[in-house]
């Protein structure tokens, strides 16, 4: 087997299609010497939350200042403004604004009223991937309301609980001890939230049918016997090559694990680190179809933590200074700043050249990044005029600064659902609250 082949041939090859791929091994090792994937571009979705609100007097002169880091990604990006929250919940306006986003159902206050937008796109699409969905992220559990941190449901009542832990992560990916489950009583399901190390274990079901269930001669079933072994050789080969500090994939080689945990020290500086290692994880996963749809949280619900900027310290952010922010803007800013750095930083790993998609584009042409959070205004808690970003999306929206002008989140969640293909159910959200496509489309 040729070096040139093990490094080409991808993870994501064998587990897209299970036992087909397996199958078609010797033909794909026999194509030029490559197996990258050909075909349309999967559809993929992930939603970003970040935490305590955003004003809306920050969007109006484009990407710059607080969400200048943004800027490099304009030609894939579209700012949406003037949209409008329309679900309810009760307590302030941080309790609403959590279970609307993503969602946009009436909520009793602990949990969203219905399925999030990455479940909805899951089940209607049916991928076959290992994992239905990944939450993750960066955020502190201040609050009692399980929607300020959860942003990815099945039902309501039902939360993919995110993971704050970047081992646990590590593990779920790599065939580690399954920790901090979606769905812990799923089950047989509870198999596929596991990333099985051998790729041969990944296809032994539809090896089994095939030889157990089949008209095939046991001639046939025995070219199949030998060809998964290749797999497991091939496997084993390009795991190896990686262990002698080689690179037999850039796209989708194991990395060192990394035991982060957001909640063990609630801050800036520990969240830049936590956040960091799970979006390498996340990107990874998406890179090796590990799973499409997901969601990944930066700062909760009226997040909490202590900071000092510019002279000024606040022993809580949200209170201290989100509260007063005519008085302590250059801070609030500082922190939104902060916050799209770090989104900024997601977007880059997903935009990076080496990796190519099956079009030839980079991740980040290929999936639709939704990224918004709760509040326009966090000393009113006003839920109207809100900002929202929408990049990648295989380019089908207009970039820019599109003001809208008092459209509802349902409008913009159905666009989004609609833009991903008929398969989409709509409307989606509230009752009786979407009108219409927003005017976005290309």
């Amino acid at each position: 087997m040729s070096s040139k082949v093990e490094t080409l041939l991808r993870r994501r090859t064998f587990l897209k299609g299970a036992g087909g791929a397996s199958i078609a091994l010797p033909l794909l090792m026999g194509s030029a010497g490559s197996a990258r994937a050909a075909g349309p571009v999967p559809e993929r979705f992930t939603s970003i939350y970040f935490g305590n609100g955003f004003p809306a007097s920050l969007s109006t002169n484009g990407l710059t200042g607080a969400i200048a880091p943004l800027a490099p990604f304009a030609g894939q990006l579209t700012m949406l403004r003037g949209i409008n929250a329309v679900s309810s919940a009760p307590g302030t306006g941080h309790i609403p604004g959590s279970a609307s986003f993503c969602c946009a159902q009436d909520s009793g206050g602990n949990d969203k009223g219905g399925p999030s937008l990455d479940w909805v796109a899951y089940q209607s699409l049916n991928p076959g991937t290992l994992l239905p969905v990944l939450a993750a992220g960066a955020y502190g559990r201040t609050k009692p309301e399980r929607l300020r941190w959860i942003h990815s449901w099945r039902a309501a009542g039902q939360p993919n609980d995110p993971y704050d832990n970047t081992m646990s992560v590590f593990n779920l990916l790599f065939g580690g001890p399954a920790t901090n489950m979606p769905n812990p009583n799923a089950g047989a399901e509870e198999a596929r939230y596991r990333y099985r190390l051998s790729v041969l274990d990944a296809v032994t079901d539809e090896y089994t049918k095939i030889r157990d269930g089949s008209a095939y001669p046991a001639s046939v079933r025995s070219v199949i016997s030998n060809h998964l072994e290749l797999v497991r050789e091939l496997e084993k080969r390009v795991l190896d090559l990686h262990a002698m500090g080689g690179q037999p994939s850039p796209t989708c080689a194991k990395p060192a694990a990394v035991a982060l945990s957001s909640r063990t020290n609630l801050g800036m500086d520990n969240y830049t680190k936590v956040w960091g290692a799970l979006t390498d994880l996340y990107v990874l996963g998406l890179r090796c179809d590990l799973f499409r749809f997901g969601n990944l949280v930066l700062t909760n619900g009226g997040d909490e933590f202590p900071l000092t900027v510019m002279g000024q310290t606040a022993s809580d952010i949200h209170g201290d200074w989100y509260h007063s922010y005519a008085n302590r803007k250059v801070q609030v800013d500082y922190v939104i700043n902060w916050e799209f750095q770090m989104i900024a930083q997601f977007l880059q790993k997903l935009n990076d050249p080496v990796f190519k998609d099956v079009d030839g584009n980079t991740l980040l042409n290929g999936t639709t990044v939704l990224i918004g959070t709760e509040l326009s205004d966090p000393p009113s808690h006003s839920r109207s005029g809100m900002t929202f970003w929408l990049a990648g999306a295989q380019k089908r929206f207009k970039t820019g600064t599109l003001d809208l002008g008092n459209r509802s989140d349902t409008d913009m969640y159905n666009t989004v659902l609609q833009s991903m293909g008929d398969r989409l159910p709509t409307p989606f959200g509230k009752k009786d609250t979407y009108t219409a496509p927003l005017p976005i489309l290309i």
